[in-house]
């Protein structure tokens, strides 16, 4: 429907009246709209091999986050990785969970490297594909409670969280009664 013009929300209440009878009847129902904006623009025929890469690049960021473990540890997390997308991509592959864990797991490895703004960008753009994702932000608020090292936090909290807000907002106004 989006291809056709229709917007975010237009089209995700005929996919959901579609899928379950009837449109968005909780807020929890509706996500962000930047996934499927994006998405919109990807043929349907490629829509799979788009959710692969988003899967493999989960893959590899668990790996690399695991090599600071032991020996045995990124074969694992590869292991596991490996079994979570091959039992659940036929089923998984457009929620809004699957593309936010590379910008989440990405955040991950910036604060790792100390790359404290980066990792406050990407977990911002995490909640934007995924609004639960803006509560990763608060504990590097509070650990980094006073200081320069803070400062992305607090925007990064501050912007995902209006980010949130707004999307609630929205989404209240498209809920439909059961």
């Amino acid at each position: 429907a989006m291809r056709d013009g229709a917007g975010y929300y237009d089209a995700m209440d005929d996919a959901l009246v579609a899928k379950q009878g009837v449109g968005a009847s909780s807020i929890p129902t509706v996500r962000p709209p930047a996934a499927f904006v994006v998405l919109r623009f990807v043929p349907d025929d490629r829509l799979e091999a788009a959710g692969a890469l988003v899967l493999l690049a989960s893959g590899v960021l668990t790996v690399l986050l695991a090599r600071e473990g032991p020996r045995w540890a990124p074969v694992a997390a590869g292991a596991l990785a490996g079994l979570w997308i091959v039992h659940f991509a036929p089923h998984l592959y457009l929620h809004s969970e699957v593309w936010a864990a590379p910008f989440v797991l990405g955040a991950m490895l910036a604060v790792r490297a100390r790359r404290i703004p980066v990792a406050a960008l990407l977990l911002v753009a995490a909640a934007l594909i995924r609004e639960f994702s803006v509560i990763a932000l608060l504990p590097g608020a509070v650990v980094t409670w006073s200081g320069r090292r803070s400062r992305p936090w607090w925007v990064g909290a501050v912007a995902g969280t209006s980010a949130y807000y707004v999307g609630h907002v929205v989404a209240a106004s498209r809920i439909v009664s059961p």
